[in-house]
């Protein structure tokens, strides 16, 4: 971790992570808004169920409302401040774009609190975050603050996937990530190596996956 101190690499994990989430949660909200309007109610429960919260509503419109705004720890608003903190902690490490990128999608959230929110809103959401994600690549390509962030962006896609889709055939899409993720650690490790093989089932990869990181830094120096 040549140049970056354990936090700050921590910090650069932890908005891979973060970013990440925000992305599958707009997609996994939007989607479930339209099955609760027009195939499945019970949909947007069963979907944060998944993620390990319960929620309550009344109609699609305040579903959408409790998936980006709730007081949980699996909203949107949650996962994007999160990822804004751990943003402002690495503030002088990021380039002014990038940081700019990330505040401007916490705003758009922020202000939009009051107002009555739509699905062209979360559709916005996806724009802003694709945005982010360019500028970033783009910024850090070839700085070793790049391939943390996409490790905790890996990680977190990794660990979403088994929530959201452990019961579905999803195997050949996990293979790929999880080569993706020895492929960017042996980068920051030569003796990184994950292998799924040995996990026993589904919850024990998702925790030696979310584990992987202090194979990476040493968090007890």
């Amino acid at each position: 971790m040549k140049n970056l101190t354990i936090r700050t690499a921590d910090n650069l994990y932890w908005l891979g992570r973060y970013l990440q989430r925000t992305e599958i949660l707009v997609k996994e909200s939007l989607a479930s808004y339209d099955d609760v309007i027009d195939r499945n109610f019970e949909s947007g429960k069963a979907l944060f169920d998944k993620l390990g919260v319960k929620i309550e509503y009344e109609n699609s419109k305040e579903f959408l409302k409790i998936a980006t705004f709730g007081e949980h720890y699996s909203s949107i608003q949650n996962a994007i401040s999160n990822a804004r903190e751990n943003a402002i902690m690495i503030r002088d490490l990021i380039k002014d774009e990038v940081f700019a990128a990330i505040n401007d999608f916490y705003n758009l959230i922020v202000n939009c609190k009051q107002n009555e929110l739509s699905p062209h809103f979360l559709d916005d959401m996806l724009y802003k975050i694709d945005t982010v994600w360019g500028i970033m690549s783009a910024a850090l390509r070839v700085e070793k603050s790049a391939l943390f962030i996409q490790f905790g962006q890996t990680v977190e896609m990794v660990d979403l996937k088994i929530r959201l889709y452990q019961n579905e055939n999803f195997s050949f899409d996990l293979v790929y990530y999880i080569d993706h993720l020895n492929l960017i650690g042996k980068q920051l490790n030569n003796n990184f190596e994950y292998n799924h093989s040995e996990a026993s089932d589904l919850k024990t990869m998702q925790s030696q996956i979310n584990s992987a990181i202090c194979n990476i830094i040493n968090y007890e120096n």
